[in-house]
C-alpha cells in the first residue's frame, strides 16, 4: 500500500537488480540488468514483517557464467 511499492509493482520505476551471492565470496555485486515486476503479492516475513513477494521478469537474459555462478543458490541444489 505504500507509494514506494506501489511504484515497484506497478511498473513506474526502473528496476536495476544487484545480487550477491555471499558474504565469504567478498563484497562484490554483481549487475543482473534491468526487470520489471509480476504477480505480486502481500505476505510476512518468519518474524511478522510485512513483505511484498513478487517474480521478476528480466529485460535481457542474465549471462550463462554468470547464472552458473548463481546457480547453486538459486536452485537449492548446492
Amino acid at each position: 500500500e505504500s507509494p514506494d511499492v506501489a511504484a515497484v509493482i506497478g511498473n513506474h520505476v526502473e528496476l536495476h537488480v544487484f545480487a550477491k551471492k555471499d558474504d565469504a565470496e567478498g563484497s562484490d555485486f554483481y549487475y543482473l540488468g534491468r526487470a520489471h515486476a509480476r504477480d505480486a503479492e502481500p505476505t510476512t516475513m518468519a518474524n511478522g514483517m510485512p513483505v511484498v513477494r513478487m517474480h521478476l521478469g528480466f529485460d535481457r537474459p542474465i549471462d550463462g557464467a554468470l547464472y552458473d555462478y548463481f546457480e547453486p543458490v538459486v536452485t537449492g541444489t548446492a
